[in-house]
């Protein structure tokens, strides 16, 4: 089976591409699709289209990791693909798409760091998409969430701390005293923080 034929199969219909069908004969010739010659422009082009759906269909399956993993390599193809060297690549559909999966697989996978970032450069490519914004949104609610049980915890441990060392060293108390005014004043803060991130989250989509 050649390339071409590989792709005739799949889109070469009047019907949607089955995800489950993709990811078996894209699985079924790996070592065609990533061996494709890239200096052949048509080849390159299926290359690029069936990893990205592919991709795709890994990351809305819940295989986050390893679509993650192949969305890079797409987005990678899209960046290098020749045709596209002189265009704006938000412009390009699919591209737009597996930044979006990358940046959601990034979420699931508890990286919000580098999903923050991808959704950031989504929304500063369509500032018009709503989508994108939430999901802004909802990464910095994620953050405060971090940051309060990490102030929660320092709260926790020098409590105990205290407990144990009462009246043995007096400075401790004093010190002890400080930690817990300052975790508990930064909690607060990061408390705040989020309830104004869920606000502007409150009726905003996200998919």
């Amino acid at each position: 089976m050649t390339l071409k034929e590989l792709h005739d199969n799949l889109y070469n219909r009047n019907t949607a591409v089955n995800p489950k069908l993709l990811m078996e004969l894209f699985e079924e010739n790996l070592q065609l699709i990533s061996g494709a010659d890239l200096t052949n422009v048509e080849d390159y082009s299926y290359a690029m289209q069936l990893t990205c759906d592919y991709g795709i269909s890994l990351e809305n399956s819940g295989s986050f990791l390893k679509g993650l993993l192949y969305l890079e390599d797409a987005i990678d193809l899209m960046e290098k693909f020749p045709p596209y060297q002189n265009e704006q690549l938000f412009a390009v559909q699919a591209y737009e798409l597996a930044v979006f999966h990358k940046a959601r697989a990034f979420y699931n996978l508890t990286n919000y760091k580098d999903s923050l970032l991808t959704f950031k450069s989504l929304h500063e490519a369509f500032p018009e998409k709503e989508q994108y914004r939430s999901w802004i949104f909802l990464l910095k609610v994620k953050k405060f969430e971090n940051w309060i049980w990490i102030g929660m915890g320092v709260m926790l441990v020098t409590l105990i701390i205290k407990t144990f060392l009462n009246g043995k060293f007096p400075w401790v108390d004093q010190v002890a005293y400080w930690i817990l005014l300052l975790a508990l004043i930064s909690t607060l803060a990061f408390e705040i923080g989020k309830r104004l991130q869920l606000k502007k989250l409150n009726g905003m989509k996200i998919v």
